[in-house]
């Protein structure tokens, strides 16, 4: 039997009783921010602009809590179209993105000169107009990637219990007041007023960042009646004159004031224990945003805590090391599509945009208190002991066996896992180069030695049975997660395309969902991938 040595062990343990669920998704929303195109704490902004207007047009507790989650939550949707943009555009997601939000409120006009100037910048030159055809080819696309956005934001907000009004204000963001909005071409008063509200608070945001004060009251002066609705958007014309929040936004963070306007009866307070519902929420966010690394930070969790009862840590560090996992790779939702799902080498500065992922999910974990003990582990799962890693080449004497676990579980789940440069090896290929890392003295051959114990003799990440969807509908939404087509799904299980349509329909309404990504979140959370 496998005994670890003195070395190995370490005490990795959360220290916080009781952790405040706004301050967790004011955290992932930092991640959303990023995704979406837009600065850190975007979405705090929004949200305190949002909670000012409702306090000046005085609405009760209620309303308010529902525009202060939408709010929070309203970018955190940007993983769930960031692959079909990509792939669409031929462009970089986030790039177009930062385009499109203000475009959305200036019109149709503005959404084209978006999409002209960014699509096919990914390629070459020459090849740009045939993208640009192409993108221009698809008008059901800005429909489809608005409800994959709204789906995957109300499906966190499901994760974290925050009702149907929340739920229904997220479903809304992209649409206008005169009906020429996305996903459904809601309309009017039609639209939640917690939705109408944000919408405002986003217009301002957006458009003070790119052109100062005035050009954010230009901007909403512009759409009150278009994009936005008119009743509130005078409002805040008059607020804006009145009490200008200028100083408020330019402050290096908004972060206190904004979790103090959550009204106080709705602020919801969870037990350590209650986190993994939100680490999971996090996890999913992570690997949504690419087909290559669904269920990903799932099955590095699972390694981990395997591994850390294999060197007999206690219950309590080998929890917390699984939630550790969970997070680590929230920071990938800033890395753009060009690169992650680019089939060939990376350029320096890919690489390096991939490297900067380790480190912001260490920003967004440090800044909630409750998130803050797994932000050093959580963030170095690319160190290795040599000092060859990053984001800080720390070396074994900085390195808890919490670090090194995560380190060593995320290389073999990565071998384990198919990437647009590589085959997925067996595992018994990758334990093999997950050993020649220990004896290369990058990784921990203790701590090596344990993530196979805990690796089994099974393939990682195979689909486990399920009594909601039949094993047909569990081989198509595993190919779904791929990013398979549905021509694609038909040819790689013998089926005629109108087959796999059925079966695609079948496992959207059983998964209550209406988008490819909407249908992997919540394969992800009933365990079928």
């Amino acid at each position: 039997m496998f005994v670890p040595s003195a070395s190995a062990r370490s005490s990795d343990t959360a220290r916080v009783e009781r952790i405040r669920l706004a301050e967790t998704l004011a955290a992932l929303s930092l991640a959303g921010d990023l995704g979406h195109g837009q600065t850190l704490e975007h979405s705090l902004r929004v949200t305190y602009l949002a909670s000012i207007l409702a306090e000046r047009v005085q609405l009760g507790p209620a309303e308010r809590r529902e525009a202060f989650y939408v709010g929070l939550l309203q970018a955190t949707g940007c993983v769930g179209n960031a692959h079909d943009t990509s792939a669409l555009l031929h462009a970089d997601d986030i790039a177009f993105k930062h385009a499109i939000v203000r475009a959305n409120f200036e019109g149709p006009a503005a959404q084209l000169r978006a999409v002209v100037r960014i699509a096919g910048t990914a390629g070459s030159a020459a090849r740009r107009p045939a993208a640009l055809a192409a993108a221009l080819s698809r008008p059901d696309a800005p429909r489809m990637m608005a409800r994959q956005h709204c789906q995957v934001a109300a499906l966190i907000a499901r994760r974290a219990g925050l009702g149907e009004g929340v739920e229904r204000g997220l479903r809304a963001l992209f649409e206008r007041w005169d009906g020429r909005g996305a996903p459904d071409g809601q309309r009017g008063p039609g639209i939640p007023l917690a939705t109408r509200l944000v919408q405002i608070g986003v217009a301002i945001d957006v458009a003070n960042a790119d052109g100062g004060p005035d050009a954010a009251q230009a901007l909403v002066a512009a759409a009150s009646g278009a994009a936005l609705d008119p009743e509130l958007a005078g409002a805040c014309l008059e607020l804006l004159r009145t009490r200008p929040p200028w100083d408020a936004l330019g402050t290096p963070s908004l972060w206190e004031d904004v979790l103090a306007r959550e009204p106080a009866a709705a602020r919801v307070l969870l037990a350590v224990e209650e986190l993994d519902t939100i680490a999971r929420a996090f996890a999913d966010f992570a690997d949504l945003k690419s087909p290559w690394f669904v269920g990903h930070s799932r099955g590095v969790a699972s390694l981990a805590e395997g591994a850390a009862r294999a060197l007999h840590l206690s219950t309590d560090e080998s929890t917390f090391i699984r939630r550790a996992a969970l997070f680590h790779d929230v920071g990938r939702a800033t890395v753009p599509n060009t690169v992650l799902d680019k089939p060939g080498p990376l350029t320096p500065g890919e690489r390096e945009r991939v490297r900067l992922h380790a480190y912001y999910t260490e920003r967004v974990l440090e800044r909630s208190a409750g998130l803050a003990p797994y932000a050093t582990v959580a963030s170095a799962h690319h160190e290795r002991l040599d000092g060859s890693g990053y984001p800080r080449r720390a070396t074994l004497g900085g390195l808890s066996v919490g670090a090194r676990i995560l380190a060593g579980a995320d290389v073999l789940q990565a071998l384990t896992e198919e990437r647009p440069y590589r085959r997925a090896a067996t595992l018994e290929r990758a334990v093999a180069q997950l050993r020649g890392e220990g004896r290369a003295g990058r990784l921990d051959p203790e701590v090596i030695e344990a993530v196979v114990i805990a690796s089994g003799a099974a393939p990682l990440g195979r689909v486990r049975a399920s009594g909601l969807l039949s094993d047909r509908e569990i081989e198509v939404v595993r190919l779904l997660s791929g990013g398979h087509s549905n021509k694609e799904i038909a040819r790689r299980l013998g089926i005629s395309p109108n087959t796999a349509r059925h079966h695609l329909e079948s496992l959207y309404a059983k998964l209550d969902v209406s988008t490819r990504t909407g249908a992997v979140m919540a394969a992800l959370e009933r365990g079928l991938l």
